[in-house]
């Protein structure tokens, strides 16, 4: 497949892998109380929170890039603008919304209902990748992205009960989403710095 004339690919990816691994550590270093919908310490969940801003800042960014710039390349657009652009822009919008909400100490809950529903997003891409064997890697970026799917739905019950049991399944999924997304970014990088075909 032709390379777009837009392509940050391994990046986002990079950035994806980097606000898995964000999100695990915040919830493992900071106390969070799902009855009071807070962190216990608000001031140093706001440092997580300008971290979690300026990833979702570059994934919105780029997403709608891939969104309004892809179809009109050479690739075709379609498949990809959709797989890797949408994902983006929603991914980056739902950073942005866990980034503001933290920062302004309103809580998680409500944002946590948009996370369940981009987990849905991304379980739909999960069925497209395999269906339709996209990538090539297909077993492994379905696997990617349903460890995103899996941190976005399991933070409904992380942000309204007080269980030891779901925050670790919580912070557990969302490190190995973001290795996951990590390893994939190395992978690309590599793969996109490869010299060109004469």
């Amino acid at each position: 497949m032709p390379v777009p004339p837009h392509d940050t690919l391994d990046s986002m990816a990079w950035v994806v892998g980097t606000a898995g691994i964000l999100l695990a550590l915040m919830f493992l270093r900071l106390p969070y109380d799902a009855s009071k919908d807070a962190f216990h310490d608000s001031t140093k969940a706001k440092s997580f929170a300008i971290a979690l801003a300026l990833l979702g800042i570059y994934l919105l960014i780029n997403g709608l890039l891939i969104i309004i710039i892809w179809p009109f390349g050479n690739i075709g657009g379609g498949v990809y603008d959709v797989l890797y652009g949408g994902s983006s822009a929603i991914g980056g919008l739902l950073l942005l919304g866990v980034a503001f909400s933290i920062y302004l100490n309103i809580g998680l809950r409500a944002i946590s209902y948009f996370a369940f529903v981009a987990g849905l997003y991304a379980f739909n891409d999960v069925f497209a990748i395999l269906a339709n064997r996209l990538s090539r890697t297909p077993e492994l970026t379905a696997f990617a992205y349903l460890m995103f799917g899996l941190t976005g739905i399991l933070s409904v019950p992380l942000t309204h009960l007080n269980s030891k049991a779901v925050r670790w399944a919580f912070i557990i999924v969302a490190l190995i989403f973001g290795i996951t997304w990590l390893f994939m970014a190395s992978t690309f990088t590599i793969g996109h710095l490869q010299a060109p075909v004469k």
